[in-house]
């Protein structure tokens, strides 16, 4: 999953942030906009301007399971039976994100040159100390 950098589209809220925790948690990179490095889009439908740009691309499209199922076994998994439906027609995120998380995981996006891109998408800040302060959307999330 090390070579994996991944996006998603069409997801929002609280499922947004849950499947982005789970690319990071995966191996995988996370960005928020899709470039021609980007190797893989995580949509929920497979419509808007990510989605175009990503055929543009030849980026590969799959549904969230793709992710969920990279992280259960702990590898990267071919994505040829993902690439059909997309998140919404498979239904919602099935994985949580494990409860205790270490903060330490995530402490390099903290140093990184787009963690401003990642406080705003995410409403985290980073702080000296490498601990997260989390908006209400991550509370009790994060924390252990």
């Amino acid at each position: 999953m090390d070579s994996v950098v991944a996006t998603v589209s069409g997801y929002h809220g609280s499922d947004r942030l849950h499947l982005i925790k789970l690319v990071s948690l995966s191996g995988a990179s996370y960005v928020g906009a899709l470039t021609n490095s980007t190797t893989h889009l995580i949509c929920w439908r497979f419509e808007g301007r990510k989605y175009e740009m990503a055929k543009r691309f030849r980026t590969i499209v799959v549904n969230h399971c793709w992710v969920e199922d990279c992280r259960t076994s702990g590898e990267r998994v071919p994505e040829l039976t993902y690439l059909l439906k997309s998140g919404e027609e498979v239904g919602p995120l099935r994985l949580e994100v494990p409860d205790g998380i270490k903060e330490k995981r995530y402490d390099s996006l903290c140093r990184s040159t787009e963690s401003a891109q990642w406080e705003m998408e995410l409403g985290i800040q980073c702080l000296e100390n490498d601990q997260w302060n989390a908006s209400h959307l991550l509370h009790g999330v994060w924390h252990e």
